[in-house]
């Protein structure tokens, strides 16, 4: 009876496990070509003595380095979305699922009644769980 508290706990830690999964599958690949082609083309740049030559070649790569960076930006984006929809998801599953979560003190317009039940608890339980394990809904490459 008492282990009806992990369900909504489970639940964002699983839907924070399959947007980290996605991420792995279909992102990664992605992101780190386009951090490696961003470091060769810093590399290269830096490597030009002369500030005239290097401004000059900065501005004929200036719209392939935007469109990397722009790719990155969607990817990101693309990534935050996933997240965000599997949120809205489990916010759904987890309103369907009726759990009392009791608080030790009365506090008018949160607790009900004389046993202190929170409304919406399992809700609230949620929410605190997804935020808890988003650091692994959100995980991006470490770039130095």
């Amino acid at each position: 009876m008492y282990f009806i508290i992990f369900v909504p706990v489970l639940l964002a830690f699983l839907l924070n496990l399959v947007s980290y999964v996605l991420y792995k599958i279909f992102l990664e690949k992605r992101i780190n070509h386009i951090i490696s082609e961003l470091e060769i083309l810093e590399k290269k740049i830096e490597t030009i003595k002369s500030e005239k030559r290097r401004a000059r070649k900065l501005r004929l790569k200036d719209a392939e380095i935007k469109g990397l960076y722009g790719a990155f930006r969607n990817l990101m984006f693309l990534q935050m979305i996933t997240l965000l929809t599997l949120y809205f998801v489990g916010f759904i599953v987890t309103t369907y699922i009726k759990l009392a979560v009791y608080f030790p003190y009365y506090i008018p317009d949160i607790t009900s009644g004389k046993d202190n039940e929170i409304i919406g608890g399992t809700i609230l339980v949620y929410i605190i769980a997804f935020f808890m394990f988003i650091p692994i809904g959100s995980r991006r490459p470490k770039i130095l």
